[in-house]
């Protein structure tokens, strides 16, 4: 992104996770001395986080997580 704006809207459970979770990621493999820490609202939506962001982790890499 050239620094604009971006807003995704579509309905649940369509990926939009993805969007931030892959530039994440995609940073840390980069750089291993990149870190990310996502906070979520509700601890209802924190598993399904989780698990969808575990999906897209290399095994290389040193994930911690807590819940």
């Amino acid at each position: 992104n050239d620094g604009q704006n971006i807003v995704i809207a579509t309905s649940a459970a369509s990926g939009k996770s993805l969007c931030y979770q892959i530039p994440a990621v995609a940073s840390v493999i980069q750089d291993h001395m990149n870190r990310f820490l996502f906070l979520y609202p509700t601890k209802a939506l924190a598993p399904d986080q989780l698990r969808s962001l575990e999906e897209i982790i290399p095994l290389e890499l040193d994930f911690q997580s807590a819940i």
